[in-house]
């Protein structure tokens, strides 16, 4: 799990800022991967959990897991619209 800000209910420990910087010094020193899906749990996650209504933010606990992969990305990049 990643994601020590979190609260305990979507499976982090409430950590503050500079808990955080620890843990991820750590993670960097063990040359341990943060995550395997950035987009879900640095970025869906808090803008649910921040902007979403009560269904949307329900979202939030997979997206930072990892069991709810979030594809984020610019459409007209790929050659669409």
């Amino acid at each position: 799990m990643d994601g020590p800000a979190y609260p305990p209910e979507l499976g982090g420990r409430n950590a503050t800022p500079i808990q955080t910087l620890i843990y991820m010094e750590e993670l960097a020193r063990r040359r341990i991967p943060r995550s395997l899906h950035f987009p879900g749990y640095a970025i869906a996650a808090p803008s649910l959990l921040e902007f979403g209504n009560e269904e949307q933010r329900k979202l939030a606990a997979p997206s930072i897991r990892g069991d709810l992969v979030w594809c984020i990305g610019n459409e007209r990049a790929v050659g669409a619209i």
